[in-house]
């Protein structure tokens, strides 16, 4: 199962969106380059798989902006579920 070293969020064309990396400095510079906005990556202490990364973005929604991060989290999580 692949994994990830950073997960987070961007805002592409008014929708916000997650986002997986493995290189999160690249990453951000790739979203900037492609007129993304909001752009949140948080790097990990260990690769973790996608669905994992997601839970863990959950336990720090405190971080976030507003419900609409909440949202996107957990649609992902019950899709996926």
């Amino acid at each position: 199962m692949k994994t990830f070293q950073a997960v987070g969020m961007s805002r592409v064309e008014g929708k916000l969106k997650l986002r997986w990396s493995n290189d999160p400095k690249i990453c951000r510079m790739i979203y900037r380059s492609k007129g993304e906005k909001d752009i949140l990556m948080i790097e990990l202490s260990e690769p973790l798989t996608k669905k994992d990364c997601v839970q863990y973005l959950k336990h720090r929604a405190h971080e976030f902006h507003g419900d609409e991060h909440i949202n996107v989290i957990n649609e992902y999580l019950e899709k996926h579920a």
